[in-house]
């Protein structure tokens, strides 16, 4: 509590004193405003990048970020046993070879491939059937099918 907040020290305060005391006050008061700015400042660009960071291109790689998704959430029916629609999602290759609709994936355009869009329920019917994948996963899956273009062709092996 400042001096002149206190009734029976008023009359003993000369009239400078009481507006030096009311100037800190105030001061603390503005000192205590700047913080909080500060700190809302500091919040909104520590989340506005994090927000940013998550929105760049990460890295993904299909063996460690996109086929645990497939074998969790499609191998169900997209295996080498079951092969609905054609299509096996076990490995790379396999994916390459697309199904009975054509290529599941154009490299480089996560827009016009049929398995993004599948997920996406922008085509039907929308995958998985059992469920849906979560939007970090399919964003995952997106991002890979967009760099894709910059991996390697799979060599064919000779029968």
């Amino acid at each position: 509590m400042c001096h002149w907040q206190s009734q029976r020290r008023v009359h003993n305060r000369s009239h400078w004193e009481l507006k030096s005391c009311l100037y800190r006050s105030r001061l603390t008061n503005m000192s205590r405003e700047w913080v909080r700015l500060y700190f809302q400042g500091f919040l909104v660009s520590t989340l506005s990048a994090c927000f940013l960071f998550a929105q760049s291109s990460p890295e993904v790689s299909f063996d460690k970020n996109i086929l645990p998704i497939f074998q969790k959430e499609c191998l169900g029916c997209h295996s080498s046993d079951l092969k609905m629609g054609g299509l096996v999602l076990e490995s790379y290759r396999d994916l390459m070879k697309g199904g009975d609709h054509g290529l599941a994936i154009v490299s480089g355009h996560s827009d016009q491939s049929l398995l993004v869009r599948m997920l996406e329920g922008k085509a039907e019917p929308r995958m998985p059937l059992n469920g849906e994948l979560t939007p970090n996963q399919i964003n995952m899956v997106r991002v890979w099918v967009d760099a894709s273009d910059q991996l390697p062709d799979v060599p064919e092996v000779a029968i």
